[in-house]
Order: structure tokens, then C-alpha cells, then sequence
């Protein structure tokens, strides 16, 4: 399966102002900023490579060249990928759906050792499914390993996702409309009916399969219908990252008083 990437993953920046740029420089930004504003709406799997590329307008190299080809080619490709996009469908009330905050993070992808954070925000319900938002950014600091960079991420998606979803459903006076009335659990879907099926691992998960042989982590038997105050509902799939948020330390850097983890567990 193509992607996006070349082989050497991550094109490197010039490092200094001797080095020849590469030739696609002057149309750089302006080609980058078209694909981002299709990537936002319904290309997540452009965000990465489209993020570290526009990261390198300043110091573009011959490497970005290569790199920025090797997208454009992606996405016009023999084999397009022109028709593959998002979809989302609605077929549930309010009251049947929740919010799940999906965070993810590669550990030292980027040319200087740093890691990259991943997040979407989907809404689902048990005939829903409508991805919301999400974002790829360059971590600001090396992490000492990908539980360090998972928990970065997790911290970062619930401050930029989760937490600002909430409010702008609140301003939408949603809660309101739910308060006073008592949760109602989703029925499983009747075994005759039709309907898209996502994943068979998300579909466990949204239908209770909670705890049955499922590899995602286990998230407190899971039901689609909204808890007596609303939360979002975070999936990690990292069992090292979910310990450290579950008890709120990290053995391994106990003895170190500044470290970027302890600072993220402050705050998770």
C-alpha cells in the first residue's frame, strides 16, 4: 500500500545557509496550503506528511523537494486516492452518541529526535459515526521514550480537543436539553439490520463488547449513551501511557524532579 512518505521517512531541513534549497521552494507554501485545507475537512492521513512539510518552508531542502513530490504523487497517484475522503453518518438523538478522543504519537520521527502527537475527535453512537477534528503537531521537547511522547500527546489532545469540544457543546445549550432526563443505553442493532461497519474493533467496543478478547484498552465497559455529566471518552492504546495516566506517576523517572512527563502528569 502507497503512503504518503518516502522511503527515507521525514525530510531533513537545510541545516545551514550555505546548502543549496531545493528547487520547489517558491511554490511550496502555497501548494502545502491547498492540500491542508482538504486534509482538515476529510484527508487525516495527509496531515502528517503535510505538517512536517510546511514546517520546512524557511529551510527547504532538496530532500523536501523529493518529499513534496512523493505527496502530490500520493494523492494523484495510478492508483488515486483522489476519491478516498472521510464520510460520517448521523442515525442517532443527542442522547445516544458520545465523544471519543483518539491520541496517538510516534517516538524521535522528526529529524532533531523529537516526536510527533496525533488526535482525532469522532462523535459515535450506535448508528453514528462522524469524525469532528483532528490535528498533527511536532512535539516541543525529545522525549526519553514513547511512553513519554504518549503521554504528551494524551495531555495535548484532551487540552486542544476534549476539553474545548465540551464548551462549544455546552454553548450549543445540548446539555441543557438532557438535563433531567435519564441516560438511555443504545440497543445492540438487530442482527438482520444493515449498516456500515467501521472496524470490527470499534464496532465491539460501541456495541459494550468491552473486556471480551479485544486488544484496545479496557475503558470502564464502555456504553453508547450519554454518563449524568457528559465526558469524553479517551482511547489509548499504549499500556504503559494508560498505567502512567491511571495512577498519575511513572516509576522509571520517579527520581527526577524535571522531567517533560511529570510535568504532563500535573495536568492529565
Amino acid at each position: 500500500m502507497p503512503t504518503p512518505f518516502t522511503d527515507a521517512g521525514i525530510a531533513r531541513p537545510t541545516l545551514s545557509e550555505d546548502e543549496k534549497p531545493g528547487k520547489l521552494q517558491p511554490v511550496a507554501s502555497k501548494t502545502l496550503m491547498k492540500i491542508l485545507f482538504a486534509a482538515r475537512m476529510a484527508r487525516f492521513d495527509l496531515l502528517r506528511a503535510t505538517q512536517s512539510l510546511a514546517s520546512r518552508v524557511t529551510k527547504w531542502s532538496i530532500e523536501c523537494d523529493v518529499a513534496l513530490h512523493r505527496l502530490v504523487a500520493y494523492i494523484n497517484c495510478t492508483k488515486s486516492t483522489k476519491h478516498h475522503f472521510l464520510e460520517g453518518f448521523i442515525g442517532d438523538a443527542f442522547d445516544q452518541c458520545q465523544l471519543w478522543l483518539f491520541a496517538d504519537a510516534d517516538h524521535a520521527g522528526e529529524h532533531g529526535s523529537k516526536s510527533t502527537s496525533g488526535s482525532a475527535i469522532v462523535l459515535v453512537g450506535p448508528n453514528t459515526y462522524y469524525p469532528l477534528n483532528a490535528f498533527s503537531e511536532k512535539q516541543t521537547v525529545v522525549a526519553i521514550s514513547s511512553t513519554e511522547a504518549e503521554v504528551v500527546a494524551a495531555n495535548h489532545s484532551m487540552r486542544a480537543e476534549g476539553i474545548p469540544m465540551l464548551a462549544l457543546f455546552e454553548q450549543l445549550n445540548l446539555f441543557k436539553k438532557l438535563q433531567g432526563k435519564p441516560a438511555r443505553h443504545a440497543a445492540k442493532p438487530d442482527a438482520d439490520a444493515v449498516f456500515t461497519r467501521i472496524d470490527p474493533e470499534i464496532d465491539d467496543i460501541r456495541n459494550g463488547n468491552v473486556g471480551t478478547g479485544s486488544s484496545v484498552a479496557d475503558i470502564n465497559s464502555l456504553k453508547a449513551s450519554f454518563p449524568e455529566f457528559y465526558q469524553v471518552k479517551f482511547m489509548e492504546d499504549n499500556q504503559a501511557t494508560i498505567t502512567v495516566m491511571s495512577t498519575g506517576s511513572s516509576a522509571s523517572v520517579r527520581h527526577m524532579n524535571k522531567t517533560q512527563l511529570q510535568m504532563v502528569e500535573t495536568t492529565v
